[in-house]
């Protein structure tokens, strides 16, 4: 009875659950615009509402809009779950209005672009991708070493019930079944640690999981960086996404091993950044045996890892790059006020 109430209750909030906020947030853009004149109308998502607010002023003042999708909506298996029939509808109706109503859509992802043009016919040029990022700022004074006598394999971030390790904790129980003495941690921060102590029993695998709880991200960049592996996971059926924390992954120089969706837009960035290997859930075999090469790799140099130069194929997802490019995104379309 209470999961069905829930559904009812979410799918009657329009456009998401942030839909109180309009009420405020729509007046006083509405105030505003008429005190000020503007160039341009910018909105990003999610929350959808955001978009909703967007649409409303866009009608009302004709100014030239920015939509941005920083992830997709109806198209989000995770977020946008499985509403009604006739909540998907409606959804969609209103996608399709801000989609062909805004001057430029952004798009977090190319796939999420293309997706975008075919399921509301729009024009290529008016989609643009610009991807998440990292800020370098962030990693100024990061000078943290891995440990010298165990292999660190590092997960930050959050775990969910088809969002998990389960893949990974197979192919680590293999390698140790033949090398039991290896001296391989997995280091875990964030709401992840909650998940390993409700699922993991395997005494073995106990054993070797050391659980950083909630950490500040200053100190999970640290952490990064004193890492040897860095690993990544992410549930099947939505090759389209890629979050967040991969680009810091990425930045850290750390090697990253991902379980995933393969092709996906997760392997296309891992390989062209030449950071490390994708496997798919059901190659635990495969993903078993990189394990225990890259373990030996490490057993052999003994060596610590290279420091980190943003050089070209880095610097395209640093956050200034990515601003400039949403700036050049305004110029293209934005108009000298109007004097009110």
């Amino acid at each position: 009875f209470w999961r069905v109430e829930g559904r009812v209750r979410d799918a009657l909030k329009y456009p998401d659950r942030f839909a109180a906020w309009a009420r405020a947030a729509l007046p006083a853009a509405r105030e505003v615009l008429s005190r000020q004149s503007h160039s341009i109308l910018y909105s990003t998502s999610p929350p959808m509402t955001s978009h909703w607010i967007a649409l409303r002023l866009k009608r009302e003042f004709r100014l030239p809009w920015v939509a941005d999708f920083r992830d997709p909506w109806t198209d989000n298996v995770i977020d946008y779950g499985d509403p009604p029939h006739w909540r998907r509808r409606i959804d969609f109706r209103l996608e399709h209005a801000v989609c062909r109503e805004a001057e430029r859509v952004i798009a977090n992802t190319e796939t999420n672009r293309s997706m975008l043009i075919k399921k509301h016919g729009i024009a290529q040029e008016r989609v643009v991708t610009i991807t998440n990022g990292f800020d370098e700022e962030d990693f100024v004074g990061i000078d943290e070493m891995p440990p010298p006598d165990r292999f660190r394999i590092t997960y930050c971030g959050s775990f969910y019930r088809t969002y998990n390790p389960a893949a990974f904790l197979v192919a680590l129980k293999a390698l140790l079944g033949r090398r039991p003495d290896a001296a391989i941690q997995v280091t875990l921060a964030g709401s992840a640690c909650q998940w390993a102590r409700e699922n993991v029993r395997d005494p073995e695998l106990l054993q070797r999981i050391d659980l950083r709880g909630q950490i500040p991200n200053r100190e999970v960049l640290a952490l990064l960086a004193a890492s040897h592996m860095l690993l990544h996971t992410y549930p099947g059926g939505i090759p389209y996404s890629v979050p967040g924390k991969l680009y810091e992954y990425i930045r850290s120089g750390r090697p990253i091993v991902a379980v995933g969706d393969r092709p996906s837009e997760v392997a296309s960035l891992v390989e062209a950044t030449c950071r490390g290997r994708v496997f798919r859930p059901d190659e635990t075999a495969q993903l078993s045996a990189f394990l225990e090469a890259e373990f030996d790799k490490w057993q052999r140099t003994a060596e610590a890892p290279a420091g980190v130069s943003v050089d070209a194929c880095l610097d395209r997802y640093e956050r200034k790059t990515l601003t400039r490019r949403l700036a050049h995104v305004f110029e293209t379309i934005s108009a000298p006020p109007v004097p009110l």
